[in-house]
C-alpha cells in the first residue's frame, strides 16, 4: 500500500502524541492553574528528594554517634574519678563518693538506643564497682589481669 496517506484528521494524530505528555493528563482531572502548579511542584520535588534521601538515611547514625560520645564522656569522667580515688586521702574519699553518685545518677537518666543499652549497663556496673572500692568494700591492690581472672 505504497503511496497511501493517513486519512485520519490531524486532531486525532495530535491527540495520540499528547498522551506522552503528562500535562494534559493532569489537565483532564484538575483545572489548568492547579495542573500547572502540580507539574511545577513535581519538577521541584525531584531534586529535593534526591538531596533529602541520603540526609535522612544518615540521621540515625549521627544520633547513634552522639549517644556513644555521651557514654564515652561518662566513662572518661569515671576514669578520672578512679584516678583521683587512688591518690586521695581518707578525707577526700567522701567527696569522691558524692561525685561518683552524681555520675551514677547522670548515667541512670541517660536514654540510649537499644544498640547501646549493653554499654550503658556496663557503665552502671563499673560505677558501682568504683563506688564500692572507694567505700572500702572492694579492695584492688593491682589491676585485674583478664588472662588470670576466673569466670
Amino acid at each position: 500500500m505504497r503511496g497511501e496517506h493517513d486519512c485520519r484528521p490531524a486532531t486525532t494524530q495530535i491527540s495520540e502524541f499528547s498522551l506522552l505528555d503528562p500535562a494534559p493528563l493532569l489537565q483532564r482531572y484538575f483545572p489548568f492553574w492547579l495542573a500547572v502548579l502540580i507539574q511545577q511542584l513535581l519538577i521541584l520535588l525531584i531534586p529535593v528528594v534526591r538531596i533529602l534521601y541520603p540526609v535522612l538515611r544518615a540521621l540515625p547514625e549521627v544520633y547513634y554517634g552522639a549517644m556513644e560520645r555521651r557514654l564515652l564522656a561518662l566513662y572518661s569522667e569515671l576514669k578520672v574519678l578512679e584516678g583521683e580515688a587512688d591518690r586521695a586521702a581518707e578525707v577526700d574519699r567522701g567527696v569522691l563518693v558524692d561525685r561518683i553518685d552524681e555520675l551514677g545518677e547522670r548515667a541512670n537518666r541517660l536514654r540510649v538506643p537499644v544498640r547501646l543499652a549493653q554499654s550503658l549497663y556496663h557503665l552502671r556496673g563499673h560505677i558501682v564497682f568504683v563506688r564500692d572500692r572507694l567505700a572500702g568494700t572492694v579492695k584492688r591492690d593491682r589491676p585485674i589481669d583478664p588472662e588470670n581472672a576466673r569466670a
